[in-house]
Formats: structure tokens, C-alpha cells, sequence
């Protein structure tokens, strides 16, 4: 798995990473992706429930159909979000 495939798991799109019969070797977002911060939710989760909200980095056009939802802000009702840990900044 290539680094920068890294942070497409688990996202509808991986299946153009090379991870199909059609011989599409890497999805077409890829190319123009950022890494940012994002707020993950479990689709089967209420947003109230304490630490339901998790920080994630990922890449800006990351999506998972049914699984989870992800948002640019946390939702004002989030109860105790889990935030990601504070890291030195990495140069690319």
C-alpha cells in the first residue's frame, strides 16, 4: 500500500486504488487530496452520546456510504468529543 493510500481506507473510492479487476490503479481524487481534520460519527450513533464524536485526519474527499459521516465542524450538541492528540507538526 502506497503512503499516500494510506488514509483511503475504509473509503468507497479505495476500490480505484488498485483494489479492482478493471485495472484502475489509483482513484482520481487522489491527485488533488489534502489531509485535514475531520469529525467521524458512526451512522448508528446518536451525535448526544458522550465521546460519539471522534477526531480523525483524513484525506478531504474521504467518504464511507453507510458507515460513517464526517463533518468539517463538531456539531454544536456533541457531548465530550474525542479529540486526536497533540502531535509536532510534519513537514511534508
Amino acid at each position: 500500500m502506497s503512503k499516500y493510500t494510506t488514509h483511503c481506507q475504509g473509503c468507497s473510492e479505495n476500490f480505484y486504488n488498485g483494489n479492482n479487476p478493471l485495472g484502475v490503479t489509483q482513484c482520481w481524487h487522489l491527485k488533488s487530496a489534502r489531509i485535514v481534520n475531520r469529525w467521524r460519527l458512526g451512522w448508528w450513533t446518536a451525535p448526544t452520546v458522550p465521546r460519539a464524536l471522534v477526531q480523525v485526519k483524513t484525506y478531504d474527499c474521504h467518504r464511507e456510504s453507510g458507515r460513517y459521516a464526517f463533518s468539517k465542524e463538531l456539531p454544536t450538541c456533541a457531548v465530550d468529543p474525542q479529540y486526536l492528540p497533540k502531535q509536532k507538526r510534519i513537514q511534508p
